[in-house]
């Protein structure tokens, strides 16, 4: 079960690019720049995993630029030399106020829940086990999976609470959809 916690969290930053943007039509060449390395990084990072694709990483990339800006990102050590070197939002010492940009800019380019069914479906649970955990996943929980996918680590407090959560949820649905259960 600890093992589907911390799947679920480390899902959130592999996932953290899913969603669609504008194709980058606002940011200047700098920031588009900054953008795409983002976004090459994202792609990298997944491993060829099939959830993210370019539409969802550029949607990542772009929002992050808008919310943080480039010269934050290359201040945090997230520049394009930075990222094309293996620097990642968890190997950097972020501020709250930059790591609820990215965790914006991740809730807006995913769909959290769908990407937790795949995965779930894909480590063997059942459909409907995976549906109800990931529609037991309340907007309070999602927001705290991705906070913790950005930073250094979530706190004690945080990770026990979404470890409970994430029990709680687990508990009441596995064996949801089996024959009998």
């Amino acid at each position: 079960m600890r093992r589907l916690v911390t799947l679920a969290a480390a899902m959130m930053l592999l996932l953290g690019a899913c969603g669609g943007g504008d194709g980058g039509a606002d940011l200047n060449g700098d920031d588009q720049a900054q953008a795409d390395a983002i976004a090459t990084a994202m792609l990298a990072g997944a491993g060829g995993d099939a959830v993210i694709g370019a539409t969802e990483a550029a949607c990542f990339g772009e929002s992050v630029v808008r919310e943080m800006g480039t010269s934050r990102l290359e201040e945090l050590g997230l520049g394009v030399e930075d990222l094309a070197a293996g620097a990642t939002p968890d190997s950097v010492d972020m501020s709250d106020a930059d790591i609820e940009a990215m965790t914006t800019a991740m809730i807006d380019c995913v769909d959290y829940r769908s990407a937790i069914v795949n995965e779930l479906v894909a480590g063997g649970m059942t459909q409907d086990s995976a549906q109800c955990i990931a529609d037991g996943i309340d907007d309070d929980l999602l927001v705290q999976l991705a906070k913790s996918s950005v930073s250094e680590g979530a706190s004690s407090a945080l990770d026990e609470e979404m470890t409970t959560a994430m029990f709680g949820l687990m508990a009441e649905c596995i064996g949801v959809g089996f024959e009998g259960g």
